[in-house]
């Protein structure tokens, strides 16, 4: 179960200050993944012990599982991404034009390769 699952499970029985800490890492997913507990309660006014508490009431064993788990979680929108990039790619894919492509490569001995631009397709 990921950061955002476990908040959706627990939602009813966060304080305020519980919601506050879970909207700052929602928002700071990647600055949440490598900070270090003293540093976010100084940023939130809070005590690290608060931090520990709601870390045990989402289901961790602590604020260093709960980074891990985030830096998973980050770790797989970049790879997702890549992955859509990727088929995206294939899916530009002309076979008809592909095969004469080929075509003209076997009939010559030589081709030739200039490129004017790079151009990135989203």
């Amino acid at each position: 179960m990921n950061f955002g699952q476990r908040v959706i499970n627990s939602r009813h029985s966060f304080t305020e200050l519980e919601e506050d800490i879970v909207a700052w890492i929602l928002k700071n997913k990647e600055e949440a993944a490598t900070i270090k507990i003293v540093t976010l309660a100084t940023q939130l006014y809070t005590a690290p012990n608060t931090i520990m508490r709601l870390c045990r009431k989402l289901g961790y064993d602590g604020f260093t599982e709960l980074k891990v788990e985030l830096k998973h979680e980050l770790q797989e929108q970049v790879e997702n991404e890549t992955k859509r990039i990727f088929l995206r790619n294939f899916e530009l894919i002309d076979a008809q034009r592909e095969l004469e492509v080929v075509k003209l490569f076997q009939r010559y001995p030589k081709v030739n390769f200039f490129a004017l631009e790079q151009a990135v397709v989203d």
